[in-house]
């Protein structure tokens, strides 16, 4: 996204110093054009910095020479199918029979007393409460990263439409280079918002799946 946005502000920019040059746009509106450049050429670097720094700590972390070329796999995209199928009520039981600390918990020694048998019981159920309000409150994220993700796509699938038909009026000279460039900006952001989405989703969903698995976070 950010690779494409600079490219963007920079062809913008461009297209501005060739309208002040004809005498169709203001000194303000050249530097505000250079500004959004400089600001995407900015992000773009500091992201390119961070790349590489994740990158050497993974290294680190997995014991492998930076130098080696390693493959970066791409996050694949959310499993509608799998929010579908959410089963709250079954997914909370199967957490608490996956969950260590209540198993360590039930499987502790309670002693022979009623106090430490009481004592037990209560640490007990409290883990399982405590785990149901976790549970439900991960498939809340599930559900409001879906309702995300379902508006952005509409967003997407609206400015996908709109992309295409400015780059038929475009070819037939029936848009300017400014305008192609503005729905070209919108059309990416779009695309980033929806992409980011899709992340969220995934990453609630897997939050939510390794809790069921014992996991919680």
């Amino acid at each position: 996204y950010l690779v494409k946005m600079e490219e963007l502000s920079h062809s913008s920019y461009e297209v501005v110093q060739t309208q002040y040059q004809a005498g169709l746009s203001t000194t303000q509106d050249v530097m505000t054009a250079f500004n959004d450049w400089q600001n995407a050429s900015v992000s773009l670097n500091s992201l390119i910095s961070s790349e590489e720094s994740i990158y050497q700590n993974l290294c680190i972390l997995l014991g492998i020479d930076e130098a080696k070329t390693i493959t970066i796999g791409n996050i694949p995209s959310a499993s509608l199918e799998k929010v579908a199928a959410i089963d709250l009520e079954a997914d909370i039981q199967t957490a608490i029979g996956n969950n260590a600390s209540i198993i360590s918990a039930r499987s502790s020694s309670s002693g022979s007393t009623t106090t430490g048998i009481n004592k037990k019981e209560r640490t007990v159920d409290e883990l399982e409460e405590s785990l149901k309000i976790t549970m439900q409150q991960l498939y809340t994220d599930v559900l409001q990263a879906k309702t995300a993700y379902d508006a952005a796509q509409a967003g997407y699938a609206s400015a996908e439409i709109s992309w295409s038909n400015a780059q038929q009026k475009y070819i037939m000279g029936m848009l300017s280079k400014p305008e192609f460039l503005r729905t070209e900006i919108q059309y990416t952001e779009k695309k980033a918002d929806f992409e980011s989405a899709d992340l969220n989703l995934f990453q609630a969903l897997e939050t939510y799946n390794w809790s069921v698995n014992g996991i919680v976070k």
